[in-house]
């Protein structure tokens, strides 16, 4: 008759708020460094150990558009030779506050608040630039212009100045304003963790974007998902970084708000 195991377990909660004893938060906010005052000590004669992510809170105010990501220009122009470039301030926009936002900057240029208006077809997902007065036009080709998330190619919007009142142009590309399609919560407390197809990035859990932007993602998953975590066996760990990313992995502005997360561990005897 062999011995059953029996399952032993260990939780804790990691934040990044250096309220909360968060070392080394990066300048972004993704990423830092937990100090454990108990050391993590799985015995070297435990059979299996696993780690798994209970819950997790992340506030979605991660940029869609920032300086950082290269994309925060919008420039028009009546006159080739005078153009006005609005930049747009760092943060998480849709479609909707976008148009809001650069109606108020017209405004500030000292141009009608509805020169060009953002529009939308939903059938196809493509932003619509409505022009509400002649002669202007939208230039996409600069490095640092919103065309990505607009769904526009590097071009001139139109092509030549408009010639009639209420001119429109759809978009060449699908509108990206959604970016940001999950968080991905990593950490060197374990080897390899989640894959991402062949890419293993110490990632330990996935948190879907379900909730409206400037909202607080409140990641309480019924089936969690455990990934290996073998080499803590015989092994004693007190300090480890965690880091947030998107869904390829780039490192996410948190934008001043801090994440947590509930980690569980689990090993076997």
């Amino acid at each position: 008759m062999t011995n059953q195991l029996i399952e032993y377990s260990d939780s804790f909660i990691v934040s990044s708020d250096p309220a909360n004893g968060a070392l080394n938060l990066s300048a972004d906010g993704s990423t830092f460094s937990v100090q454990l005052n108990n050391p993590i000590a799985i015995p070297h004669d435990a059979k299996n150990c696993t780690l798994e992510v209970v819950q997790a809170s992340i506030w979605y105010t991660s940029p869609n558009i920032s300086a950082a990501l290269g994309n925060n220009e919008f420039t028009i122009y009546q006159n080739i030779y005078d153009p006005t470039t609005i930049i747009i301030p760092d943060g998480l926009y849709s479609r909707a506050a976008l148009n809001a936002y650069l109606q108020l900057a017209f405004v500030n240029e000292g141009l009608p608040a509805d020169l060009i208006t953002l529009s939308e077809n939903a059938s196809t997902q493509q932003t619509v630039l409505v022009f509400n007065y002649v002669g202007w036009t939208v230039d996409m080709t600069g490095a640092n212009t919103c065309r990505e998330i607009l769904g526009f190619n590097s071009r001139l919007v139109p092509l030549v100045p408009t010639t009639i009142v209420g001119q429109s142009e759809a978009s060449d590309n699908i509108a990206a304003f959604n970016t940001l399609n999950s968080y991905l919560i990593s950490t060197n407390l374990i080897n390899n963790g989640i894959s991402v197809n062949a890419d293993g990035r110490n990632i330990i859990c996935q948190v879907p974007i379900k909730a409206s932007p400037g909202s607080q993602l409140n990641f309480q998953p019924i089936n969690t998902v455990r990934t290996s975590a073998r080499n803590l066996i015989g092994n004693a760990t007190n300090r480890f970084d965690v880091w947030l990313t998107d869904q390829r992995g780039i490192k996410i502005n948190t934008f001043g708000e801090y994440y947590d997360v509930l980690i569980v561990l689990r090993w076997w005897m």
